[in-house]
């Protein structure tokens, strides 16, 4: 009688290297280690997903065009879960006397990584109203230590709005506050 082998990650083969190892015990091996295999790709998978995400929710946040309300949250992980093979240890003629386990992928597990910290906004420089009306009162040049993108929108004293905004040039490319409202 050949001596039973233990089971491993996906066999071709049994033991003598000639017969294919059929035993349950090898088919739910085979099963765990290939539902283990897509459970890590697709943790990892779900991992980049996220951090790119919330890397793109943070560009936005510190532009101010969104809020915390809407900060992406880490999926659930997936996990190699087990159900009761209903057709095995029910006592019926001809079924197994013992319940087999099969695995199965369930996404029941804790986040696939921890939320990373909140950006900061950069802090508010207050610009005098003489700064806005310096070229005319429509066109500003950018104060220095400016950082804020393309795009983004000051309030003045005097509520008018002001949009920084770019221009390319034979020298490179300006950027400025242009009054909008």
């Amino acid at each position: 009688m050949p001596t039973q082998s233990v089971p491993s990650p996906i066999q071709i083969s049994g033991p003598t290297g000639t017969v294919s190892d059929t035993s349950v015990a090898q088919a739910q091996s085979n099963a765990y280690f290939a539902i283990k295999a897509w459970v890590d790709t697709k943790n990892n998978s779900l991992t980049q997903d996220f951090l790119t995400q919330f890397n793109a929710w943070s560009s936005n946040y510190i532009a101010g065009s969104i809020g915390l309300d809407s900060m992406p949250v880490p999926p659930k992980s997936y996990v190699v879960a087990f159900f009761d093979d209903p057709t095995t240890g029910t006592g019926d003629p001809g079924a197994l006397p013992t319940a087999i386990q099969w695995p199965y992928a369930s996404q029941v597990g804790g986040p696939v990584v921890a939320p990373p910290p909140v950006p900061q906004k950069p802090a508010v420089v207050a610009v005098p109203q003489a700064w806005f009306s310096a070229l005319g009162g429509t066109v500003a040049n950018c104060p220095p230590g400016d950082t804020f993108p393309v795009g983004f929108k000051v309030t003045a004293s005097d509520g008018s709005v002001w949009q920084k905004m770019s221009s390319p040039t034979p020298f490179g490319v300006a950027f400025f506050y242009q009054k909008v409202g």
